[in-house]
């Protein structure tokens, strides 16, 4: 017979999972060994909020579902500042936590807490295996609901593109920020004025749900970003303008080396924002 355990990291590899993120104890146990025995690594965190804050990270980061597991009761709890934190921050997460046998769990036993109620506001989807045979189906589902965005607008299309950026794009603008600030040259609009909304490195100058436009002036070039987010039938579709206008030869020049780059990074993004 298989057990659940088994079912239940199958499924998570079925989706890809190459990493949990947790604290193990009596009621996980045996979804411990079936990690075990698979190709996902479990990282043991000291703290379940730890755990909780590195899966939401690791989805925010990647754009894949962070998952993270726990032991029932005050094990549990110690999920729901993670939770909040991912829900707030639109960081696709799934969270896995042990729990009694189903006859005994309503007998006012030790640590035993309806973590089902107490995280329905914390989440998208909040629910209890019942039968191993529904293990593959609700693992789908949860994964598929992590990371739907149905309410997606410019703000958040601009969120995703600046705050997921592929890694070799980071790099490439954390390189540009150490060649251009021997020049004297910005490497954000942070300075730009007093408590102004910030996306990533740009101040937000305008806002609608279906257009946003972000930028800051330099003295060898002024840059804007536009985003707009449109409708067509049930689809979204996201488009990124880039404009820019220079004032002298180092923003010429600096236009013409970035370009080639610019390419790369841009449409790169959109793809993030697009799931």
């Amino acid at each position: 017979m298989v057990k659940g355990s088994d079912l239940l990291v199958a499924a998570l590899e079925n989706e890809g999972v190459e990493r949990v993120f947790g604290v193990p104890g009596e009621e996980n146990l045996d979804v411990v060994e079936s990690l075990r025995k698979s190709s996902i690594k479990l990282i043991v965190t000291r703290h379940e909020q730890a755990a909780a804050f590195m899966a939401a990270t690791y989805g925010r980061l990647t754009g894949k579902p962070g998952v993270c597991i726990t032991t029932l009761g005050p094990g549990a709890l110690n999920l729901t500042t993670g939770a909040a934190y991912a829900l707030l921050g639109a960081m696709p997460m799934v969270m896995l936590t042990g729990q009694k046998g189903i006859l005994s769990s309503r007998q006012a036993k030790f640590q035993i807490v309806d973590i089902v109620n107490t995280f329905r506001p914390l989440t998208k989807l909040s629910l209890q295996i019942v039968s191993g045979a529904t293990i593959p189906t609700l693992v789908r589902d949860a994964f598929r609901i992590a990371t739907t965005q149905p309410d997606l607008d410019a703000r958040h299309a601009t969120e995703t593109m600046l705050g997921q950026q592929p890694r070799w794009a980071r790099w490439l603008i954390a390189l540009r920020n150490v060649l251009v600030t021997p020049l004297g040259l910005k490497t954000s609009g942070a300075g730009d004025g007093v408590g102004r909304d910030m996306i990533g490195l740009f101040p937000v100058l305008s806002e609608t749900p279906e257009r946003l436009v972000a930028g800051f002036n330099d003295k060898h070039l002024d840059f804007r970003l536009v985003v707009d987010v449109t409708s067509t039938g049930a689809a979204r579709n996201i488009t990124a303008t880039t404009l820019v206008l220079t004032h002298n030869w180092l923003g010429r020049t600096y236009l013409a080396v970035i370009m080639p780059f610019h390419r790369l990074i841009v449409p790169a993004m959109l793809r993030k924002a697009g799931g």
